[in-house]
């Protein structure tokens, strides 16, 4: 309760409780190798005596923990986060790349890339792009990687243009599987931006709104890595190319099944990213996004995806410690 004098009267306002959101963090590590993600949200990095630290500021006062930079490829700075020019230059010096993300790592705002980094992908990447029979090659070895269970020998003598056709076809067999599931007759897609297709309905404005969360986290991964985004194998003449290439892998597995089973939520595109934010499920891509990577550019890929860790950690609030991945969780302070 607050109290002032006005005009001679006493005049007593109620202070509505503010309501905190939990601090969140998530590390993805290979064990034998350094490849490891962290992702942070909800506090400030800088760097001290002892090291880089994440502080979180609570009601019994600041509160810090290390991190862990020279085993780590790259920082996930999610919303409510700051970092020092002191700790930026402590993560250029040991290599370790930072990448500025939504939450949950739905959006990628940009990164920063060590100097200092390994190019090995980069290379891979740049001969692909600049040799037509390799990018050809690229292109099939995506294309078996996005539709399993189709031979490929399907994909074997095509070209590009006729590889594109093929995954027309499947895509809209994909497209038709769902619709047919939930009963949507009639149902096509509709991105919105074409005027005479009129606006959108709940499952083509969730997948709109789910896609882009994609885009987001495969982002990040590529900026992490030290790739090109531009440097596409199928998409080519955007700046996002090769990111959308990689986030094209995951939408019959991810982004459409979970569309559809919102078509009669008319706040779809809300309740889609809350659903990809939730447990940061999308972030837990990671080691399977960088595996991916790594096959359709033809690099050996020595990481299974299911050997990593996946920690979930603790940070602290401000009532004391809290476990990791509750970033959607509230309390009033």
């Amino acid at each position: 309760m607050r109290s002032a004098n006005r005009g001679g009267r006493v005049v007593t306002d109620k202070i509505t409780p503010v309501r905190l959101t939990r601090p969140s963090a998530l590390l993805l590590s290979r064990v034998d190798e350094r490849l490891s993600f962290l992702y942070l949200d909800r506090c400030a990095v800088h760097q001290d005596d002892n090291g880089t630290v994440a502080v979180v500021q609570t009601d019994q006062g600041r509160r810090s923990t290390q991190i862990p930079v020279a085993t780590l490829t790259c920082l996930l700075l999610g919303p409510g986060t700051s970092i020092t020019q002191q700790a930026m230059a402590s993560l250029s010096r040991v290599g370790c790349g930072v990448s500025f993300v939504g939450a949950g790592a739905i959006r990628s705002y940009g990164a920063f890339l060590s100097p200092y980094a390994p190019t090995d992908r980069l290379q891979q990447q740049a001969k692909m792009a600049t040799d037509p029979q390799l990018r050809v090659e690229t292109a099939r070895r995506m294309y078996v990687k996005r539709f399993p269970g189709t031979s490929s020998a399907t994909f074997a003598d095509g070209t590009i243009e006729q590889l594109r056709g093929i995954e027309g076809i499947r895509m809209r067999g994909v497209y038709q599987q769902h619709a047919k599931k939930q009963r949507l007759r009639g149902w096509r897609r509709n991105t919105g931006t074409i005027p005479h297709d009129g606006p959108p309905d709940n499952v083509n404005r969730a997948l709109n709104s789910a896609n882009s969360a994609l885009y987001g986290v495969v982002n990040a991964v590529v900026l992490a890595l030290g790739l090109s985004p531009g440097l596409g194998v199928i998409h080519t003449g955007n700046r996002q190319s090769f990111t959308l290439d990689i986030a094209d892998l995951y939408k019959t597995n991810v982004t459409i099944p979970l569309a559809f089973s919102l078509h009669q939520d008319t706040d779809a595109e809300t309740t889609i990213l809350r659903k990809l934010r939730d447990g940061l499920r999308l972030v837990r891509m990671l080691p399977q996004i960088i595996t991916d990577i790594d096959e359709v550019l033809g690099l050996p890929v020595t990481h299974d995806p299911d050997e990593w860790d996946i920690d979930s950690l603790r940070l602290w609030g401000p009532r004391g410690e809290v476990e990791g991945n509750w970033s959607h969780a509230e309390w009033t302070s």
